[in-house]
């Protein structure tokens, strides 16, 4: 019996459809967490690590902001500082004084620590003493969060990649295992193959002795 060669391909399809999805996924996510942390280095916004703050600041009168510092209202009181300071505003070469409202102690804002009504239009930078430095995230010339979209955007590719490597690896593995048992069919039936030739063979002896002679059952041999 000559061995017939396997027709089945050496890598499944699955796993082809896998390394062609999973992989741009995954470099995505990465090339997303290092814009992420190069941006987050660069922005001047309270969250953002690289802890600088603007010059200064586009305001409108009449207009209400939010005024924050590093660690919210929980960092400043660990700090002993609390928000019965003195704030001012200072625009256009003229110093005033600013009235904030404080968020209250059990608040649950992340960096934000008072709102406040501008005063005055224009570009104006914040001071208030023992708070260095105060943002005003939605001021109104502040820059979109590039870094946290990037972050969002990682995230995002990365959540697809776990999804797609545990779709297309159940794929691959289920179609591993049909493969496996065509396998071992195909050996079965080869198997009683070979035995059915063995029988046949061993019949074919047993009618024709080399010698001339037939067997007997039990007393020896008979001669012709």
């Amino acid at each position: 019996m000559t061995e017939q060669e396997s027709d089945y391909p050496s890598t499944p399809a699955p796993a082809r459809r896998l390394a062609s999805a999973f992989l741009p996924l995954v470099v995505l996510a990465i090339l997303g967490l290092i814009g992420w942390r190069i941006l987050d280095a660069i922005q001047t916004h309270s969250f953002n690590s690289s802890g600088s703050a603007p010059d200064s600041v586009q305001l409108v009168e009449g207009q209400t902001y939010v005024l924050s510092a590093q660690g919210g209202v929980g960092g400043l009181a660990a700090r002993g500082i609390t928000l019965t300071s003195q704030c001012q505003i200072v625009s256009g070469g003229r110093v005033q004084p600013l009235t904030v409202t404080p968020y209250t102690a059990d608040s649950r804002t992340v960096n934000a620590i008072a709102t406040f009504q501008s005063p005055v239009s224009g570009a104006a930078r914040l001071l208030c003493t023992g708070i260095t430095p105060v943002w005003v995230d939605d001021s109104e010339d502040a820059a979109p969060d590039y870094a946290g979209l990037l972050l969002v955007a990682a995230i995002g590719f990365g959540l697809a990649a776990v999804v797609i490597r545990l779709y297309f690896g159940y794929a691959a593995g289920a179609t591993d295992g049909g493969d496996s048992d065509l396998g071992d069919g195909e050996q079965v039936e080869a198997a009683v193959g070979v035995g059915v030739a063995d029988e046949s063979a061993g019949r074919s002896d047993a009618r024709v002795d080399p010698d001339g002679e037939v067997p007997g059952a039990d007393s020896g041999d008979v001669s012709r």
